[in-house]
């Protein structure tokens, strides 16, 4: 078969794995705006709930400082440190 017959049979071919990249290259930019979002509101969300368990203890123990209290922190040792800083 010649190479231009061969050719002439596989350009159709061609054609559809382009139009196949194209549509999962835009599927993959569409999940990952997606996976984007999801991540800001999930951060979103703990903050919120941060922000309410502070707020409950404020009203529970009106005499507490919890000024240094952070969502970027945990308690090593009795310690209150940066999350990531062991």
């Amino acid at each position: 078969m010649p190479l231009k017959t061969k050719l002439e049979e596989l350009m159709p071919k061609v054609e559809v794995y382009e139009t196949q990249i194209q549509e999962l290259t835009t599927k993959c930019q569409n999940l990952e705006n997606e996976k984007e979002e999801l991540a800001d509101q999930l951060c979103a969300t703990l903050n919120q709930g941060f922000q309410l368990a502070l707020d409950q203890v404020k009203l529970l123990c009106p005499d507490v400082d919890i000024s240094l209290a952070s969502i970027t922190k945990e308690v090593i040792e009795g310690q209150l440190v940066e999350i990531g800083d062991e």
